[in-house]
């Protein structure tokens, strides 16, 4: 999924940001499911067709994974990459 809100790269590095995520698992068999994010504020994604139960795949949420991508859309990092995560929250 891409930023269809807000595209601005709003990520810097060297200070905090704050995240925020609503995600609303889907009716079986219909893609109404929703994720909106927000960084520092500003909304930077809102798609509320989301399917994230299928088939077999009944469970709902049961995982959280954060995978951020060094370097961005300039290419290789040249530099150490390490990312400080505090107070989240999932419920």
């Amino acid at each position: 999924m891409v930023q269809n809100r807000d595209r601005r790269q709003l990520m810097t590095c060297g200070t905090w940001h704050q995240w925020e995520l609503l995600m609303e698992v889907n009716t079986l068999g219909t893609s109404n499911g929703v994720l909106d994010w927000w960084i520092d504020g500003v909304q930077v994604m809102e798609y509320h067709d989301v399917e994230y139960m299928f088939g077999r795949n009944t469970n709902g949420f049961w995982q959280w994974k954060c995978n951020p991508t060094c370097g961005g859309r300039q290419g290789a990092s040249t530099g150490d990459e390490c990312m400080s995560t505090d107070n989240v929250s999932i419920a």
